[in-house]
């Protein structure tokens, strides 16, 4: 029941079978066959895999002496008739395997199993390997000779003393050197050399052919040698084709001998997969840039690039134009890029990513952001020898993203001292400086509260045109962020009298901050490059390319309209100066309004008073100007406000002497009415402080200078109200009768505004009651000193109301206005009114036209008294 399996069977001529020679001369032949050669049809025994592993005796990351190649076939085989035990040499294994490439100059090889052969590396050096390219030189013809006789189209080889030159005639049957060979002609050269053609025409590292070559068209063939070296078998590149006259057959062995190829495609034909040792490969830094510098955001043309430790086999990918689902199949990402991007290798160790559609991506956010390389992607050191790489970063820990996404956009918005103390405008413990950002910062990593001073010097620096720099703000301090994170507010907490450079100076010295790169302030979430603004840095802003200036926090600037005080000495004070003296600070910002301010401003304690207003009486119509001389203005002008019996004076100029502190306000004195003072009180804000400091008007000196008395401050004072006065009648003479209408002209008698729809005055209030303030009343004089009041007055402006006359029994009467707590003066001529038709007796003032009558209580002599 055994078949007749190939390099087993034979066949036995038996002498009984009486087989001769023929003639029949012989004896009967008794003979052996040699055994079965051939096969039953074609093999089914093919190479499954080719595998690389790491040798003795310890483990590296390189191709190695020990390093073995395992070949696994897809059956058990007969060995190719090597016995199981014993070692092949290189021999033995070159007789068995065609390698496409070198794999070392020496191994030897034991079968592990029928199915299995393993191959170790006894030399990893290669042999020398003849190569060919195309060198650029030109022909020299009277080195045809050399080539005699050989004119068809195989090559002419001629041996010299230190390489081998092919040269190709292209004349069949003429000797001679007329033309160069084609392409393709030289492809069917090279491979007839047995050489492949992908060698061709690389010219790269190809070395110069000894010369004189015959090429007369600058085109011919070099021969060379590298002389062999160090060229591992590459993972994923080198193949095995068994020879087939080795004949290596599967267990029984009855077909033919397998080259190992699956001929029907089936089973394709493996590359070396695995590794000789483990990768060396790490992820020694994650990038982000922005290349035109365009925002400060993750988006759209920002890249991230990749850099490993060492050179790579690029996962066999390409070079370029690596699409999303390339990049992809390479590297996991811990958050989303967006929906497209696009890579390029830079070189074998670094892989740049340019995000081409940042929609819906998870922003990658700095020290957080990091990748994978995915082990199915084959990455490995090159030449590729490692096993396949999973890493996110070094043997430190993971690779976190670092750079930016474009400039920092945070600038300074101001930099302002202040202090608790409201008695003393002195430096001391307790002074705060506040520093304004323009948004939301990470804070540069550092606690929200209790900041030290070491971590604050970490981000912050001091300096002074006085003192240079640095300039300590205090012995000690720590510091708080508010704001959202906007604002960061730095609190001496002690203070060194003998300081050398002194306090931080307020005026004269501009005293600067300035944030380090060290400190890491970025933006929320952390996408920017880390700020830095100091003399040699503006604030960048973030817009507008790379060439973008941005903005000089050394100066005054409002960018667009009008100025704000910044440096005092770099730019005009804000009524005095000019939008000219801003726009070099604001270069590249047209209509931007955000002020950058890095230079100090505020003061050590708000030390706030009044001297002196003028004029201290004044009109009530609400037009006029009052001027305020008072001392602790601050330089920007909103934070400064006068108040006039509880009503806002608004400022519209404002100079200071910062000198001395002291300052000239003009205002738009409130309409207002009354005898009564009415306070003057200065409202000065430290720009961030809930309440203002007030001061008032105008008090003593203590020993603290002057002080912000309580309202009821026996010294305080302000301004007063002119009284009413009238300057004309319409008409000037009318009928005694009552109900009749007379315009009253005159000056202060308050606009209608300064009452409510309920007659409530809204206006300036001093040392009457508000509710003692009501609107004004037109009064009739008679001659012999009675007071009638108007039966009603019409309250049409500053300066007329509308009387409605009472009964007037006189010839002649005066107006006055009364109003709160004064009246007009009545002994005026512009006051006086005539009256016509007035009756003359007491009797004749009975009149039924009235219920009681007008005159009814009035007797004749009183009558004839009143009438004269």
């Amino acid at each position: 029941d055994r078949l007749p399996y190939i390099g087993e069977f034979f066949v036995r001529v038996k002498p009984e079978g009486r087989l001769r020679l023929n003639p029949p001369t012989s004896g009967p032949t008794d003979t052996v066959s040699p055994t079965l050669t051939g096969g039953f049809g074609p093999s089914l025994l093919f190479l499954r895999l080719l595998s690389a592993e790491d040798g003795p005796p310890e483990p590296d990351p390189i191709f190695n002496e020990l390093d073995t190649i395992t070949l696994v076939f897809t059956a058990p085989t007969n060995r190719a008739g090597y016995p199981p035990e014993g070692n092949l040499t290189k021999q033995d294994v070159d007789h068995l395997i065609v390698f496409s490439d070198e794999i070392g100059a020496d191994y030897k090889a034991q079968w592990a199993n029928s199915s299995a052969l393993v191959i170790t590396v006894l030399d990893v050096y290669a042999p020398p390997t003849l190569y060919w390219c195309e060198p650029r030189v030109a022909c020299v013809h009277e080195k045809c000779a050399l080539c005699e006789g050989h004119l068809s189209r195989t090559p002419c080889v001629i041996q010299l003393s230190d390489s081998t030159l092919a040269y190709q005639l292209m004349n069949e049957g003429e000797a001679g050197c007329m033309h160069c060979p084609s392409p393709g002609v030289v492809d069917t050269i090279i491979d007839q050399w047995g050489k492949s053609s992908d060698t061709y025409p690389n010219t790269t590292g190809c070395p110069d052919c000894p010369t004189p070559l015959f090429n007369y068209m600058n085109r011919g063939l070099c021969q060379w040698s590298d002389n062999g070296g160090y060229r591992p078998p590459e993972i994923g590149k080198l193949q095995a084709t068994i020879r087939t006259e080795a004949g290596l057959r599967e267990v029984p062995s009855v077909l033919d001998p397998t080259n190992g190829i699956d001929k029907s495609g089936a089973l394709q034909k493996p590359y070396l997969v695995d590794g000789f040792g483990y990768s060396p490969i790490k992820i020694t830094s994650l990038v982000a840039a922005d290349p035109d510098s365009g925002d400060s955001v993750f988006g759209n043309g920002d890249t991230i690039t990749v850099r490993f430790s060492e050179d790579t086999n690029r996962a066999n990918l390409p070079e370029t134009n690596m699409t999303k689902a390339l990049i992809d199949s390479l590297l996991v990402f811990s958050q989303s890029l967006g929906t497209n991007y696009e890579g390029i290798w830079v070189s074998r160790s670094e892989l740049r990513i340019t995000v081409l559609n940042s929609k819906d991506h998870q922003q990658p956010l700095m020290q957080q952001f990091f990748v994978t390389t995915r082990k199915e992607a084959g990455l490995r050191n090159f030449p590729a020898v490692s096993v396949a790489t999973v890493v996110s970063g070094t043997d430190a820990g993971i690779t976190y993203l670092d750079g930016e996404f474009g400039p920092s956009a945070i600038f300074i918005r101001y930099f302002r001292a202040s202090s608790p103390e409201a008695r003393s405008d002195v430096y001391n413990v307790g002074a705060a400086f506040s520093i304004q950002f323009s948004e939301t910062t990470n804070r540069g990593g550092l606690p929200q509260t209790g900041v030290t001073k070491a971590q604050l010097d970490n981000l912050l620096g001091f300096s002074s045109d006085l003192r240079g720099d640095p300039h300590p703000l205090g012995l000690d301090y720590e510091g708080t962020w508010e704001d959202d994170d906007k604002r960061l507010v730095v609190r001496v907490t002690a203070v060194d009298p003998a300081e050398p450079k002194g306090p931080p100076p307020l005026s004269g010295g501009n005293f600067r901050v300035a944030i380090k790169a060290s400190g890491d302030l970025r933006n929320v979430p952390p996408t920017s490059a880390r700020t830095v603004i100091d003399d040699d840095s503006r604030a960048a802003k973030g817009v507008g390319g790379a060439q973008y200036l941005g903005m000089d926090c050394d100066c005054c600037r409002t960018c667009g309209t009008g100025c704000a005080v910044c440096g005092i000495y770099a730019c005009d004070i804000p009524f005095g100066g000019t939008e000219e003296v801003c726009s070099s600070c604001c270069a590249g910002y047209a209509g931007e309004k955000d002020t950058c301010c890095r230079i100090l401003s505020g003061n050590y304690g708000l030390l706030i008073y009044v001297m002196k207003v003028s004029p201290e009486r004044i009109a009530t119509s609400g037009k006029e100007e009052l001027t305020i001389f008072g001392h602790g203005f601050d330089g920007i002008v909103s934070y400064n406000r006068v108040f006039v019996g509880g009503v806002e004076c608004p400022i519209f100029d404002l100079n200071i002497d910062y000198s001395t502190k002291d300052g000239v306000a003009k205002c738009r004195m409130p309409a207002g009415v009354g005898p009564d003072v009415k306070y003057v009180t200065l409202h000065v804000s430290d720009g961030f402080s809930p309440e203002p400091v007030i001061g008032f008007c105008c008090v003593q000196r203590d020993e603290f200078g002057y002080v912000p008395p309580e309202p009821n401050y026996e010294g305080a004072s302000g301004v007063m109200f002119l009284p009413p006065s009238v300057t004309s009648l319409t008409p000037t003479a009318l009928s005694f009768e009552k109900g009749r209408l007379l315009t009253v002209y005159g000056r202060n008698f308050g606009p209608p505004t300064l009452y409510d729809a309920k007659t409530r005055y809204v206006g300036p209030v001093g040392g009457f009651p508000r509710e003692k303030y009501t609107p004004p009343e037109a009064v009739v004089v008679l001659p012999g000193g009675a007071h009638v009041a108007c039966l009603k007055t019409l309250h049409v402006s500053d300066s007329q109301v509308v009387c409605v006359t009472p009964d007037i029994p006189a010839a002649s009467a005066r107006v006055v206005l009364r109003g709160v707590g004064q009246q007009s003066a009545a002994d005026v001529s512009e006051a006086v009114l005539s009256v016509r038709a007035a009756p003359r007796y007491a009797t004749l003032c009975l009149s039924k036209r009235e219920d009681p009558p007008a005159c009814a209580e009035c007797c004749e002599a009183e009558c004839e008294e009143q009438f004269g």
